[in-house]
């Protein structure tokens, strides 16, 4: 097998894996993450690198036990934040189109910053159907990809 072939394969399966698993996606690859130190944090005990074993093995540990509670506190800030900025935004925006005249350059100003306040309001409210929809989109555009790949002409 090629390896545009390869690419376009595994763009496609991870694509689905993205579109089916959605948020499960990130507890098999947090506990991939948590795993992987624990195994290493055991091979350096074996090497005699206690230190670097014993750190190895409490942050596989942590990574694994606290994950989600770290994932809920960041998407609460990134929530938070995107709120902040858009509300700033949206204020500016609406001082400015006193200074517009047509009601379309009005509504461009307007739309994005209303748009980014509504983002940061479903962020605060439904962190998790927010990340499922982003999974959703993110596994149909390397779907996508990986079947433009498989028939795109170059090699």
């Amino acid at each position: 097998m090629n390896k545009k072939l390869t690419s376009s394969i595994l763009l496609i399966v991870f694509g689905i894996l993205c579109i089916i698993f959605k948020q499960e996606l990130i507890r098999y690859l947090i506990s991939g993450v948590g795993l992987s130190l624990i195994i290493f944090g055991i091979i350096d005990l074996t090497k005699d690198k206690t230190n670097n074993g014993i750190i190895e093995i409490v942050l596989g540990i942590l990574v694994i036990a606290f994950s989600w509670l770290i994932l809920e506190v960041c998407l609460l800030l990134i929530g938070i934040s995107v709120l902040a900025y858009s509300i700033r935004k949206l204020t500016f925006a609406i001082k400015l189109t006193n200074h517009v005249d047509s009601i379309y350059k009005k509504v461009q100003l307007v739309a994005f910053p209303t748009l980014a306040v509504v983002l940061g309001i479903l962020l605060i409210i439904s962190r998790w159907a927010f990340v499922n929809a982003v999974f959703i989109i993110i596994g149909a555009v390397l779907i996508l990809d990986g079947f433009s790949l498989l028939i795109s002409k170059d090699s």
